[in-house]
């Protein structure tokens, strides 16, 4: 009797320490990133307060039209910007140099900046292609794609781009109190009472107290059999997007790697041509004076070998916080081909890692700009089941809540017409958005 005592003691002391010790996922709580991040972190600290240059405004040259999502590259050069500007009676622009500064005032006017602060274009922000995100539509000037492991600082109306050791972008904002989205593309609130119109079918989470790790796994769904017609519409960009996320307290920003049925033909093409799968980590911040999206270089595969992400391949999308900065990436695992981007959370209280809610969503196109009811279940990917699911909270402890509700929004996306519906019986283990693409 006094030897079966003492093994219920044993066993106590044993479940008790066990209980001390941090729930650690296959990935991992340490972050792979760390040198990396760490070194981008003191760079920015760095520059962020150097003084930018006198920016040169030249209001006698001519505007140009801004057709496609602001893309910052190295090879860019501004003398090749300023050439194709020079030459052409309408010119166009989308691809800008490293070490641009991007100027949104408050008369609906972007005007773009080199490094030196020579102005490189003005462009109107009401002639600017629309663009179809994960943050619902945005003009092409409030769309940036900035390269793999970029480090953002969103200090309200100011943001610096880091990559590489060196400051690559800067966007000053003075625009705030300005909506300068149309009221036709105004931004919604993300809740089960005001949906985001674009947002298909959804599970959410209620707010936890501090999470440091959020990651899920699901297949490459079933691809849509039928593409929806952009081009009246002077609208580009995703047409459906699966992803997991994290949101702030206020319902206001939001991190997530995201899977998108994008317009691509090979994974070497420098312009989409038809759809295809991509992936890339966005941050988005729908604020009143900084209505912007920014994501991770777009990836559609392996250019040198042209393999592509295709249906069955598994995604992974993996958010973790290190040093006051989140690291959010999505992975094609049976590729191995990942897009990351870094988040500097401290000098900004948008995004910490307090009472943040988490999601997985399924969504489809602008409702505004496109009717969902001229459309049927052949337009939306197939069903996506999110297995493998780690939520832990800043000390690595699981953190995953008791339940995920399931929504499926059918004030603008009809159950019956789309096959629509959340399987949630299985969570934590799982969670499946159902459509009637099978």
């Amino acid at each position: 009797m006094n030897l079966h005592k003492t093994f219920v003691v044993l066993l106590a002391l044993l479940l008790a320490a066990m209980a001390m010790v941090p729930m650690v996922s296959a990935a991992g709580v340490q972050n792979p990133d760390a040198a990396t991040i760490d070194e981008l972190n003191a760079v920015s600290l760095n520059q962020s307060n150097t003084q930018l240059p006198q920016l040169q405004y030249d209001k006698t040259q001519k505007k140009v039209i801004v057709n496609g999502e602001f893309k910052i590259q190295e090879s860019t050069q501004s003398t090749q910007i300023a050439d194709m500007i020079a030459a052409s009676a309408a010119p166009t622009v989308s691809d800008i140099p490293f070490g641009a500064i991007v100027h949104h005032s408050n008369d609906g006017i972007t005007t773009v900046f080199d490094s030196t602060g020579q102005q490189l274009f003005a462009a109107k922000d009401s002639q600017a292609s629309l663009i179809n995100t994960p943050d619902g539509v945005l003009r092409a000037t409030e769309v940036f794609e900035i390269p793999d492991k970029s480090l953002i600082v969103d200090d309200n109306s100011v943001t610096n781009v880091f990559y590489d050791k060196q400051r690559i972008l800067t966007i000053l904002d003075d625009s705030k109190g300005l909506q300068k989205k149309s009221a036709s593309f105004t931004k919604q609130v993300y809740s089960p009472q005001t949906l985001s119109p674009q947002w298909i079918e959804y599970g959410e989470t209620a707010r936890i107290p501090t999470v440091g790790q959020f990651s899920a796994r699901w297949n490459v769904p079933k691809n849509p059999i039928l593409t929806v017609n952009y081009s009246q519409n002077r609208l580009d960009g995703s047409q459906s997007t699966i992803w997991n996320g994290l949101e702030d307290t206020n319902g206001t920003y939001l991190l997530q790697p995201v899977l998108e049925w994008y317009v691509k033909k090979n994974a070497s093409d420098p312009n989409p041509s038809t759809a295809n799968w991509s992936i890339a980590t966005w941050w988005v911040s729908p604020k009143e004076y900084n209505n912007r999206g920014m994501h991770s270089t777009r990836r559609y595969g392996i250019p040198s070998t042209g393999e592509l992400i295709l249906s069955g391949h598994q995604i992974q999308g993996n958010m973790m916080h290190y040093g006051a900065t989140w690291t959010g990436a999505i992975t094609d695992l049976t590729l191995g081909v990942s897009s990351t981007l870094f988040l500097n959370s401290s000098q900004s209280s948008d995004l910490t890692y307090r009472n943040l809610q988490a999601y997985i969503v399924l969504e489809g196109w602008s409702t505004r700009a496109l009717n969902p009811e001229d459309y049927n279940s052949s337009y939306i990917p197939g069903n996506v089941t999110f297995g493998n699911i780690i939520i832990n909270d800043i000390d690595g402890y699981n953190a995953i809540p008791a339940s995920m509700p399931g929504y499926v929004n059918s004030v603008n996306w009809s159950p019956s017409q789309y096959g629509l519906s959340v399987t949630n019986t299985s969570w934590p283990t799982s969670i499946t958005l159902n459509t009637g693409n099978i």
